[in-house]
């Protein structure tokens, strides 16, 4: 019946039906199946289908049919078989994205592979994000790509680079992607104990003409976890209350706040009390002295 519905040419609607139903199966039969409509198919949504259908059932057969599929003539049906082959943690899907891009001209699907390769832990795919990273490309596509896959290693050692290339590289990003950008720095840089340059790059950008990137750069400094923005993030609370700015920056600052460490609560707790028994010593000391100017300047009289 599923078979018979998958090969009817007329019925779309049947035929992804059909694919939906097979992807819950792992017998040969249905992945043998599914991978003829991704290959034969004339609708390229069947083909994203049962590519999707091949990676949920998951099998090493259902792998191998979708890293011998590779080659779709149509991009979006290649894009979503390069995703599928990345989300499996296989040297041979390392190799399979590798190949990719070593020999694919169309920007979406050289982005897919790109953001697939984060935690391969390899040091060719690293390589190949931080080449995406300073590439030039449409909207900066791959430049996009490879700010995602950084922020899913979510691995300290990109912070560096990828704080450059949005110091060096503004241009190329649209402002949506340069958000993106900010957002994977302050992430990545969360857990750094010297969080200074990347607060201070962030802190930089509060001003920014575009207000889609000063609000992503006062969300960002809630995201460092760096109480000392604070400060800062204080002057635009203080705006406007219908103002996006201040919602922003109280955001930022609540989450600050709740994120500090227990131990730096005490230890300003402890400075506030000496501070207070500073003001209390200085505060008795004066009274003191207004004592004695008192007694010196009453009349003999009132001294009996």
């Amino acid at each position: 019946m599923l078979h018979a519905q998958l090969a009817d040419p007329k019925d779309v609607v049947g035929r992804l039906i059909a694919i939906e139903a097979l992807g819950k199966r792992k017998d040969k039969t249905s992945v043998d199946k599914l991978k003829e409509a991704l290959n034969e198919d004339r609708f390229y949504g069947v083909r994203q289908a049962a590519s999707q259908a091949l990676r949920s059932i998951g099998t090493e057969a259902a792998f191998d049919a979708l890293r011998t599929s590779a080659r779709q003539p149509d991009a979006r049906a290649r894009r979503q078989v390069v995703t599928d082959i990345g989300s499996f943690y296989k040297p041979e899907a390392l190799a399979a994205l590798k190949k990719s891009l070593a020999g694919e001209k169309n920007p979406a699907v050289r982005a897919a592979a790109i953001k697939a390769l984060a935690g391969f832990g390899d040091a060719g795919a690293a390589g190949l994000i931080r080449k995406a990273l300073a590439s030039n490309s449409y909207r900066h596509e791959l430049g996009d790509a490879a700010v995602t896959a950084l922020r899913k290693q979510d691995d300290p050692a990109g912070v560096e680079i990828l704080l450059k290339t949005l110091r060096d590289d503004a241009g190329k990003f649209t402002s949506r992607g340069y958000g993106s950008g900010m957002r994977a720095l302050a992430y990545l840089a969360r857990n750094e104990e010297d969080k200074s340059q990347v607060r201070r790059f962030l802190l930089g950008r509060l001003n920014h003409l575009n207000p889609r990137i000063r609000l992503v750069a006062i969300e960002s400094l809630g995201n460092l976890g760096d109480p000392k923005a604070i400060a800062a993030l204080a002057k635009f609370a203080a705006g406007g209350e219908n103002s996006p700015d201040r919602k922003y920056a109280e955001a930022a600052i609540e989450k600050l706040r709740a994120a500090r460490k227990p131990v730096d609560d005490f230890k300003n707790l402890r400075k506030e009390v000496t501070e207070l028994r500073k003001a209390n010593e200085k505060l008795g000391k004066q009274v003191e002295d207004l004592e004695k100017r008192f007694e010196s300047t009453a009349r003999p009289e009132e001294r009996k």
